[in-house]
């Protein structure tokens, strides 16, 4: 299956584990806490890991989560946000 994450699961991750919760992370991003979770859930599927774990009323990054690590950085040509996704390096094989 190809990797292919939407800027919006990743806007959702993002949001969610800097937040620690889908409800504050769906006030940011202007959507519902059912979206964030939809949407996390989504890119959850694509890497066949779970991201999050329930933490009280809210949620934290899992071992997975925090070895995928989305990061923020800030554009200084313009005042865009720029989304990396970390993925796990692959084995190569050596002939």
């Amino acid at each position: 299956m190809d990797f292919d994450p939407s800027i919006d699961m990743l806007r959702a991750f993002e949001a969610a584990g800097r937040r620690g919760s889908y409800k504050a992370a769906a006030e940011e991003l202007n959507l519902t806490p059912s979206a964030i979770s939809h949407r996390v859930t989504r890119l959850e599927q694509l890497l066949g890991e779970r991201l999050f774990e329930p933490h009280g009323r809210g949620v934290v990054l899992t071992q997975s989560g925090m070895r995928h690590g989305c990061c923020l950085a800030t554009n200084p040509a313009k005042d865009d946000r720029v989304f990396g996704f970390v993925l796990p390096p692959h084995e190569t094989e050596v002939a």
